[in-house]
């Protein structure tokens, strides 16, 4: 079985949201495809298709792919184009899409944190009567 290679894949300038493998490799039942990919320890490695993840966020598109090094067991997470998102799912990868969180896009007001606040919170909360304080310290 000849190895699939990410080094060398270029960007075929799909995006994320619009492939969609029609028949991927890893349909027929039991094919484990072997990777080859690269440890910024132990340089060029082999993986299974089992053993890589491929992460793409819907709300910008950007996708990564990680695995855990066979020889020095480090976990690497490495940025994926769109190309290669789609060799690696057509190779059996499992493929994983989240959000970014609801809270980034929440209006934000007021002056940051600073190093006096986190401690002065930090005080409050050694308090065994904490919540008495909390609301006299919030700001309007």
């Amino acid at each position: 079985m000849t190895p699939v290679t990410l080094d060398g894949i270029e960007d075929s300038g799909a995006s994320f949201s619009s492939w969609a493998p029609d028949a991927p490799i890893a349909h027929v039942e039991g094919f484990v495809a072997r990777i080859r990919a690269n440890c910024t320890t132990c340089g060029d490695i082999e993986v299974t298709s089992t053993e890589i993840r491929v992460r793409v966020c819907c709300d910008d598109n950007s996708a990564t792919y990680r695995f855990r090094c066979p020889g020095c067991s480090w976990v690497e997470v490495k940025e994926a184009q769109p190309r290669v998102v789609e060799v690696l799912v057509k190779a059996g990868v499992q493929l994983e899409t989240w959000e970014r969180p609801a809270e980034l896009d929440e209006p934000r007001s007021g002056p940051p944190i600073s190093h006096d606040d986190l401690l002065d919170f930090h005080r409050l909360l050694e308090n065994t009567d904490w919540t008495d304080g909390a609301s006299d310290t919030t700001r309007s």
